[in-house]
């Protein structure tokens, strides 16, 4: 029986590759759930393979997940999809897409089965896999995000909020002046000077009495 040897490299990391060997009787399957675990990736995000041609242009979809296509055409699932009924170039392209991130995936080498390793398997690895998801810098004096990882997608702080964030644990509440202080719904001032005697008799008389 022939075992497929690919390789498989991320489209962003040309120097980070994994070499996957399986039966042609496997899955498609059984291909990606191979290749997920070599880069230790969750396995969590909608998946499909393209049969493609030298230059790497999509053709035949093969899907993680059911899919039909916007013709009514119901597209391949992986679970069914035996890896020698899709290959007949000994050097097959095949394009991996998995949630935001892409693969080249081509075929190096057709060896025969050995009954004495598990199919599939990997068989060779380069470089240390990216993270999966991006992780978010720590801001300054406001929060530690360190070592926090988002899900892809997940929008970062913007500048405008970082700035209220830090307005607010500087303690300054807008619409207060510096020397007063915010009672109730009203304003009252710390400066401890007294009322000018003239504005005394200027607002209540002459005939004021002290208190």
């Amino acid at each position: 029986m022939a075992a497929y040897k690919f390789r498989i490299t991320f489209e962003e990391y040309d120097a980070i590759t994994r070499d996957i060997e399986i039966k042609s009787t496997q899955t498609f399957l059984d291909l990606h759930n191979c290749l997920q675990e070599s880069i230790k990736f969750d396995n969590s995000k909608p998946a499909s393979f393209f049969m493609s041609n030298d230059r790497w242009i999509k053709g035949t979809e093969i899907s993680l997940n059911p899919k039909t296509l916007k013709d009514g055409t119901d597209v391949a699932l992986m679970k069914t999809a035996v890896m020698n009924k899709y290959i007949y170039d000994p050097h097959q392209k095949i394009y991996y897409e998995f949630g935001e991130w892409c693969f080249f995936v081509e075929l190096i080498k057709i060896n025969t089965t050995d009954d004495k390793n598990p199919y599939p398997r990997c068989v060779k690895v380069n470089g240390e896999a990216p993270k999966q998801y991006k992780v978010v810098k720590a801001i300054p004096g406001v929060m530690e995000l360190n070592n926090l990882e988002l899900p892809e997608g997940e929008p970062e702080p913007d500048e405008d909020d970082i700035e209220e964030i830090e307005t607010a644990d500087a303690g300054i509440v807008e619409g207060i002046d510096e020397g007063e202080t915010e009672i109730g719904f009203g304003i009252e001032s710390d400066s401890e000077d007294e009322i000018p005697e003239e504005e005394m008799d200027e607002n209540f008389g002459s005939d004021h009495e002290e208190i």
